[in-house]
């Protein structure tokens, strides 16, 4: 029914604590969590597409399958086999392992990127706001 307030104090006040608030809050806490948001997208990237695993284990053969060798018994056509086999699966492992380490890497740039290009745009919105507010404005105007 009644709003009882402080003495000395009016709704000027109000509005000017708001705009001081909100600018702390914008350049301070807020960019402290963007950076948080953005850390945990690049790691999150990072660990998914396995990126330090695959790179430490790019020349091991495809799901670990190779030939051993018989020393004992040793065939020259059979270890030619052998070898070719060990090749094989070595060089499959490797494009498995190119193509998901090209995906990886690419999640990751555009994960960069699009946080470069959001953190621009993030402190140039006090900005931009009442900038195209003015201009739709005088675009409804004109």
């Amino acid at each position: 029914m009644f709003k009882f307030r402080k003495p000395g104090y009016t709704d000027l006040m109000d509005a000017t604590l708001l705009f001081g608030e909100y600018f702390i809050w914008h350049y301070g806490k807020s960019i402290r969590d963007f950076f948080a948001v953005w850390g945990n997208l690049l790691w999150f990237g990072y660990h998914f597409f396995s990126i330090g695993l695959l790179a430490r284990t790019f020349f091991t053969p495809y799901r670990r399958f190779h030939q051993q060798y018989d020393w004992r018994n040793l065939k020259l056509e059979t270890l030619g086999q052998d070898m070719l086999l060990n090749l094989f699966m070595r060089m499959l492992g490797m494009a498995l392992r190119l193509c998901i380490l090209a995906a990886g890497l690419i999640f990751e740039s555009v994960i960069l990127a699009g946080g470069i290009a959001c953190f621009a745009i993030w402190l140039l919105l006090p900005i931009l706001i009442p900038c195209m507010a003015l201009g739709g404005i005088f675009l409804l105007f004109a």
